[in-house]
């Protein structure tokens, strides 16, 4: 018997992959989604905001002045949509958002930057759109302090003043992502995103498939066993699951430069205990449904949706009510997602990884006994 039972499932292996290549909507889903979900949210989703348009009232007109404006400019953050001659001019174009920012600069700017003296700018800005408006705050604050340190530097070499300087000397840097660009931490959250959406849905349909072609009844009839459809059906999906990760991983480092600095067997490891419950989630899915278009949507709204909204993926975990916190405990890609980006961004090893590998084996392991249950209700 022993001899029998790994061809037979080797078969259904070879049966499932053989039927995948064959459905083109389900080959266009494993090939295509994963490119389209990293170009959507790579250029579509990115946070870092650029080209703010602001409206300029320059009542000085000087030298300094114009420096000071491109600074904003040559940021590469903001981008200057009309120079105001009054107050008004900045009103209509904040009210009419072709403007979302405001810059006021006084009369006396240049002589008052010159002399060493506190220069007192008015920034207005639009806050309809928090986001938009808390990064340009932000962007705001890093070129008027970059700004006043060089000023602040070229005073002390002439020896004009040193009263408004100020006596800390602050170095901030950036860890891991010093560049701070978002796409490095989008496209882990992809893998995440893929491997838990393109997994489940694959195996939501395995079962309810073959109820709706006819073929259920013969394989129950036949003399395998159910673990072993079982384990073909889920090698099948689980290799195509790993397929898509390593595409995910060659657009994501050579397309978008984004860092790996781990290892891809640790990547492959985490990944396949992460495949418990996504897997899981899919047959116990397939088991309970009546229809394939049924066992998507079941699928979409329980991996997807709470992968996207409740993992951390677009929105800190921090930020969010507490019950809703507490709810994010039960989120395998929750746990997953950490490690992906500690793997890509930080280089570390299991050593530090297993405080979120123990719950996310534990979890896993649950989804994948209960759809081992619910699978074999249904072969019986």
């Amino acid at each position: 018997m022993r001899r029998h039972s790994r061809p037979r499932a080797y078969a259904i292996f070879r049966k499932e992959l053989t039927q995948v290549g064959r459905d083109r909507s389900t080959l266009a889903l494993v090939a295509l989604l994963p490119i389209m979900l990293l170009i959507l949210y790579g250029y579509g989703v990115s946070t870092d905001i650029r080209n703010i348009p602001m409206v300029v009232l320059d009542s000085d007109r000087s030298v300094q002045s114009r420096t000071f404006i491109r600074a904003f400019t040559g940021s590469g953050f903001f981008r200057v949509e009309k120079a105001a001659f009054s107050m008004d001019d900045v009103d209509l174009e904040m009210d009419s958002g072709r403007a979302k920012m405001g810059i006021v600069l006084p009369p006396k700017f240049g002589r008052s930057v010159e002399r060493g003296k506190l220069v007192e700018v008015m920034v207005a800005v639009d806050g309809t759109e928090p986001n938009t408006a808390n990064a340009a705050i932000s962007y705001v604050s890093r070129i008027v302090s970059n700004y006043s340190s060089k000023i602040g530097t070229r005073i002390i070499r002439n020896r004009i003043a040193t009263e408004r300087l100020q006596p800390v000397d602050l170095r901030a840097r950036v860890r891991y992502n010093p560049e701070m660009r978002s796409i490095n931490f989008i496209v882990p959250g992809l893998i995440v995103t893929i491997l838990m959406s393109i997994s489940a849905l694959l195996t939501s349909v395995t079962i309810v498939r073959e109820l709706e072609q006819g073929t259920l009844e013969p394989l129950i009839a036949s003399p395998i066993k159910a673990w072993e459809l079982m384990a073909g059906k889920i090698g099948a999906y689980a290799l195509i699951s790993f397929l898509d990760i390593i595409l995910v991983l060659t657009v994501g480092t050579l397309w978008f430069k984004v860092p790996f600095r781990g290892s891809i067997l640790t990547l492959l490891g985490t990944s396949a205990i992460f495949l418990l419950s996504s897997l899981g989630v899919g047959l116990a899915v397939s088991a309970r449904s009546k229809t394939q278009q049924s066992a998507i949507l079941l699928a979409f709204i329980i991996t997807l949706i709470p992968g996207l909204m409740l993992s951390g993926f677009l929105f800190p975990i921090s930020s969010m009510p507490h019950p809703v916190q507490i709810l994010t405990w039960l989120i395998p890609a929750r746990y997953f997602l950490v490690i992906v980006r500690s793997i890509f961004l930080k280089g570390v090893g299991l050593e530090v990884l297993w405080p979120q590998l123990v719950p996310l084996f534990v979890i896993g392991a649950i989804l994948f006994i209960i759809s081992i249950r619910s699978f074999r209700k249904q072969m019986g």
